[in-house]
């Protein structure tokens, strides 16, 4: 257990900390915590779609549909959107169709030469983009106005992320979990927008998450002003108390590992988190470590040691204080400063760097201290996330900012859900591989669409006869003239619907279509109704043709 820690002694930690140099020998190393909790296992591997609505589920999706019910109702009240579950789950299933196969603007799938069927035959595009102009997660009437105690900035999307949070939060954590930020992508005016500059979406809305290794979302935090202090807890700063708020749903006691970056690194903070049972590990500013400023090797001296090279600190509060922290500087191509309250840098560990001296860049191995590697090989979970999500992200241009967060949060869901689909694979030894994010996605959006829909779907041009759809064409604009002139399988059959003839200057209404070209043309026995091979521009005589 650690001491016991006011907030004024916090403030005092300059003056207190004691530090000293450890010398490098295999005595010198820190046994690590042993976790107390078990492994994660289901037994059983389950379908995408229970994976999805794991997170997406009838209450989250009943209260969508509520509010945005409300929503329209307050916008007109004539105006009834009358959204229902299975038409919302029949909507986010387009949407997330429109992730995997990517149009330029949305009404391109409603388009009959695209004649993209996942979308066409579930909906109307009236009704699709009805229900995203109406889509809604608050109700406004009860939103603080700015400038007023108790104002939120995101309050328009607040209880979905706190009814997402709570999903998240009741996933089995594993051993090592890291807190790190994430960009949702928004180049809009509005929204509590930031600007993160050298990130690869430097525009956006920032949110902190805490994530395990293989990138399983446990809890997320939207960046919108200073975090307050913590109940049970003393004030170490908004920075601080926003790791606590992050970490509150770690188990206390059972020795779980907690990475970070330097953002977050502080010796308050890693003292606070001791006493809980929480082990940290992050990437340290020097001017954040209390007193040890006297005590460091300059970085010209560490250089001078040779590549792989390190020194490593011990700092307690007093002299028989057990809560050590340990800070470990190595010099790789840079020096880095890392910070710990579990483990050491001995006994040495290795890790693969580019040698940039061979001609062929091969990897190298180098020794390192095994903070180091403990840090790489746990650290990144939330980039894993990061990347996952860039793949095949939702996007649809909206004027409300809150829809961008929106799909993020479906988005996120959905990799959770795909992420937890493998653990369960792997732990239950499943023959074969795990199906990839593109088919797990796809299946979702499948199942979204189809499940317990009836066998008769909505009337829309490819719902209904083909003749139909093709006659829907004569009423647009002229296949391209080397199309029409090609003379390549245009092909002429008789529908059962009339259309104008498209010859001009004919004026004609006939049941002959070009099948290829898509538009009616008279094909008659005489001179003046031989509309199709003279829009085809085919050079005939008449007076050569067979007669009776």
């Amino acid at each position: 257990m650690g001491v016991d820690i006011s907030a004024e002694s916090y403030t005092k930690l300059t003056k207190r900390m004691i530090w000293k140099e450890i010398e490098a020998t295999d005595d010198s190393s820190r046994a690590i915590p042993i976790w107390s909790q078990a492994e994660p296992f289901t037994g059983r591997v389950l379908s995408p779609i229970d994976y999805f609505r794991r997170f997406i589920d009838y209450e989250v999706l009943q209260y969508i549909c509520n509010e945005s019910n409300r929503f329209a109702l307050q916008k007109d009240i004539a105006n009834k959107l009358c959204l229902e579950v299975g038409e919302l789950e029949t909507w986010i299933g387009i949407c997330l169709y429109m992730s995997l196969v990517k149009l330029p603007r949305n009404r391109y799938y409603w388009d009959t030469e695209v004649e993209a069927t996942a979308v066409m035959d579930y909906m109307r595009v009236r009704r699709w983009e009805q229900i995203k102009h109406y889509i809604h997660f608050s109700d406004d009437k009860e939103a603080v106005a700015k400038g007023q105690p108790g104002y939120d900035p995101i309050s328009k999307i607040r209880p979905l992320i706190d009814l997402l949070n709570n999903k998240f939060n009741a996933i089995t954590m594993t051993e090592n979990v890291s807190i790190a930020e994430q960009m949702i992508p928004y180049y809009g005016t509005k929204g509590p927008r930031t600007y993160v500059k050298g990130n690869q979406n430097p525009w956006g809305f920032r949110v902190w998450a805490l994530a395990d290794n293989h990138g399983v979302i446990y809890n997320i935090e939207l960046c919108t002003k200073a975090t307050p202090v913590q109940d049970g807890h003393p004030d170490i700063k908004s920075k601080g108390n926003l790791v606590l708020k992050l970490a509150k749903i770690i188990p206390h006691h059972a020795n779980f590992k907690l990475y970070m970056d330097n953002y977050f690194s502080d010796i308050p903070l890693y003292l606070e988190l001791l006493k809980l049972g929480i082990h940290c590990i992050g990437t340290v500013r020097l001017d954040k470590i209390s007193g040890i400023k006297k005590h460091l090797i300059t970085d010209a001296a560490l250089k001078h040691k040779g590549n792989s090279s390190f020194v490593e600190y011990e700092g307690k509060l007093d002299e028989g204080s057990t809560d050590t922290v340990r800070v470990v500087r190595w010099n790789d191509d840079k020096i880095f400063n890392l910070m710990t309250t579990f483990g050491s840098a001995m006994p040495l560990s290795t890790c693969q760097r580019w040698n940039s001296s061979e001609d062929n860049y091969l990897k190298a191995t180098v020794q390192c201290p095994s903070i180091v590697s403990l840090y790489n090989s746990n650290m990144g979970g939330v980039d894993k996330m990061d990347s996952l999500l860039g793949f095949y992200r939702m996007f649809s241009r909206s004027k409300k900012w809150y829809h961008r967060i929106f799909f993020h949060c479906v988005d996120m869901s959905l990799i959770n859900g795909w992420l937890l689909y493998k653990r369960d694979f792997e732990s239950t030894e499943t023959q074969g591989t795990p199906i990839s994010l593109h088919e797990f996605k796809s299946n979702v959006s499948y199942t979204l669409r189809n499940q317990k829909r009836p066998l008769k779907k909505v009337e829309s041009p490819s719902a209904v006869a083909k003749e139909v759809r093709l006659f829907s064409r004569s009423k647009r604009k002229l296949p391209p003239t080397p199309v029409i002139d090609d003379q390549v399988g245009h092909f002429p059959v008789a529908l059962k619907k009339r259309g104008r003839c498209r010859n001009t200057p004919c004026k004609g209404s006939v049941v002959y279509y070009c099948m290829k070209c898509e538009v009616h043309l008279c094909i008659g026995s005489t001179q003046d109704r031989q509309c199709f091979l003279q829009f085809h521009k085919v050079a005939y005589d008449m007076t050569k043709l067979p007669h009776k």
